[in-house]
């Protein structure tokens, strides 16, 4: 027989696996075995087996030894490795590294010296309001993969009832958390439907021996629920019955390395696999399960809205006189002084760290958008110190106007704060105040935030400033106010996905206002009339997907088409991607696609890291015609291309 094996060496050129020979017909797909390579013996995992000779001219070295007695993966799993290398254009190897430890794999089976433990019950806690009863009935009633609508503690409710009938048929569930925080936040909750040895916290940052550990757990029952963030997907589940993807919409779930995959598609596709049950859950879904919902490939499952209105207060900057004190409004202040003299906390959003993001009329309060995108324009700094506007879309260089293009305006102002330079304004403002800035200068350890949530508890701070990171901060009951500094950094981004992740973040914030008599929110923004603005405030979530979708059926972005980023590093970067994006313009052309391609240089990459975008459908086969060096990256469905 011949064998197609993973070996563990990471080589690009050897990244689908090697061919080797066997006799044992015991042999098959996900057996873990030793094989010759480079005249040392190395771990490798089989990933096909026939009895056809390849096309070779040289002779094939044997397999010398099968380490596992049975396969690593189910059959769904090795289903999902495949759709996966394929899908995100990846090696079968890269693919690989998401579902097991690292290597060395044999100890993967070494006998584990544990101590027998006695499986406790359950706490008997009630927990099901017969709503949210019904509504897990409803799920399972339906083949479709279901999305989810609302809260998070009513979205919590659901799942515990799905999670419970899940471990009573005998079957095992996955429960994913965009972050740590919250997957521990999860773990909690679960303790009314599962006994403490019943569940396991899984995540890239533990250790190679405690995911081993875990890993042999998993795969042999012991653990009925898993909870945790992307990587607790490919956890080795022999009988998985349900996947939960919770706050579906969140960044966090797309990889930024190789394998360069989106939690959500893949469980998807691991969920088809299994026959397993797909439950998405949002308080504001992503534009890719709404529009799965609009086409009637998911079913909807909208949970009641509280009685409570939102409690939050737009303050329109664009009748402020700032003075010294910007971004900060006078209402803004008097709420802050308010809050510390009841000794009650406040939490500060700024969209992002850095500078202006975008050039803003304050007369007709529209940006200075491209007309080759047809998104804002950022503003840089040009060789000579003076600004610029630049489209990373398309890679399109623009002056600055004198006047606005739209009403002809001189009143144009770049639109934009860092989170330090605001915190420096803040102790001047309020020098007794106890406050905290929380970015990636100030978080740069897994334990960081988790410390910042602690003093917040213990009420050792009166203001917490940061970017999106500090939302888990709204979890801290003496939080009583919130505020968006400027709205309009996130809603100026220049990214087709600008405007949906600003309003998914208002959403939150109006959401966590109407939760507390006490809790109040504020929004500042130059345009008060901007829909995503609108309607978080309101919290109309289904009227502004239906909109959404509609802009993006007009101008032809994801989710109606799909898109792949190639990020070009090395030498000569600019003269590589430009030669790319004309290699991809040719084969179009002759296969008769209709497809969008751009290059330009990335935000932070100094000019020496240029990126390669290609909008259209069927882009795979595109791809399957191209030559690229390993200095070339390809990331699809990119969370990010500035």
């Amino acid at each position: 027989m011949y064998c197609t094996v993973l070996v563990s060496s990471r080589s690009l050129r050897i990244g689908d696996g090697l061919t080797y020979v066997t006799d044992d017909e015991a042999i098959v797909p996900g057996i873990l075995v030793e094989v010759p390579l480079r005249g040392k013996a190395t771990e490798g995992i089989v990933i096909d087996v026939t009895n056809e000779a390849p096309a070779a001219d040289f002779e094939m070295q044997k397999i010398t030894k099968v380490i596992s007695a049975e396969p690593l993966f189910t059959i769904a799993q090795m289903k999902t490795l495949r759709w996966m290398a394929e899908h995100y254009c990846c090696t079968l190897r890269q693919a690989l590294t998401a579902f097991l430890p690292a290597p060395p794999w044999r100890l993967l089976f070494k006998e584990r010296k544990m101590k027998k433990e006695k499986v406790r019950e359950k706490s008997d806690v009630k927990h099901d309001d017969s709503f949210f009863l019904e509504a897990a009935l409803k799920i399972l009633g339906d083949k479709r993969p279901a999305l989810v609508l609302g809260s998070r503690q009513q979205r919590m409710s659901v799942y515990l009832s799905l999670i419970e009938r899940t471990m009573k048929q005998g079957q095992q569930s996955i429960l994913l958390q965009p972050d740590i925080l919250l997957a521990e936040d999860a773990l909690s909750a679960l303790s009314k439907v599962a006994s403490p040895n019943q569940i396991a916290i899984f995540h890239s940052g533990l250790s190679d021996t405690v995911r081993r550990t875990l890993w042999k757990r998993i795969r042999t029952g012991e653990v009925a629920v898993i909870i945790g963030t992307r990587s607790a997907l490919f956890a080795p589940c022999k009988n998985l019955g349900l996947l939960i993807v919770d706050e579906e919409h969140e960044w966090t779930y797309k990889s930024e390395q190789a394998p360069r995959y989106h939690a959500r598609e893949t469980a998807e596709a691991l969920a088809a696999a299994s026959k397993a049950k797909l439950v998405c859950g949002s308080l504001a879904p992503s534009l890719e399960s709404w529009k799965q919902v609009k086409n009637e490939s998911w079913q909807l499952v909208q949970l009641p809205s509280p009685q409570q209105s939102p409690r939050v207060r737009v303050v329109d900057l664009g009748h402020v006189q700032f003075g010294s004190l910007y971004p900060f409004s006078p209402p803004l202040l008097e709420a802050l002084r308010d809050r510390i003299a009841k000794k009650e906390q406040s939490v500060l959003f700024l969209n992002r760290r850095g500078t202006a993001s975008a050039l803003l009329c304050l007369e007709c309060r529209r940006r200075v958008v491209s007309q080759a995108s047809q998104l804002p324009f950022a503003v840089h700094r040009g060789p000579n110190g003076k600004p610029i506007l630049v489209d990373h879309a398309t890679g399109t260089v623009s002056a600055v106007p004198a006047v606005c293009p739209s009403c002809k305006s001189p009143r144009l102002h770049p639109v934009g704060a860092g989170t330090q330079s605001t915190e420096e304004t803040l102790h001047s403002l309020f020098p007794k105040a106890n406050i905290l800035r929380a970015d990636s200068d100030t978080l740069t350890t897994a334990g960081d935030f988790g410390h910042m949530l602690k003093l917040l508890e213990a009420k050792q701070v009166d203001i917490l400033i940061g970017t999106l990171s500090v939302r888990r901060a709204l979890t801290v009951p003496s939080v009583t106010f919130a505020a968006v500094l400027l709205a309009d950094i996130g809603l100026s981004l220049p990214h087709f996905r600008a405007g949906e992740q600003s309003f998914q973040m208002l959403a939150s914030i109006a959401d966590w206002s109407r939760q507390s008599p006490q809790n109040e929110a504020m929004i500042q923004t130059y345009r008060p009339d901007a829909p995503e603005v609108q309607r978080a405030v309101k919290l109309e979530v289904t009227e502004y997907l239906d909109e959404e979708l509609k802009v993006r059926e007009t101008f032809r972005y994801p989710p109606v088409t799909q898109m792949i980023r190639f990020i070009v590093r090395g030498e000569k970067a600019a003269e590589r991607a430009k030669m790319l994006e004309r290699e991809l313009q040719s084969i179009a052309k002759k296969i008769k696609l209709t497809v969008t391609t751009s290059a330009a240089p990335t935000l932070s990459g100094g000019g020496k890291t240029w990126h390669v975008l290609m909008r259209g459908t069927d882009l795979s086969s595109i791809i399957l015609h191209i030559q690229r060096d390993e200095e070339t990256l390809i990331d699809v469905d990119p969370a990010e291309y500035v």
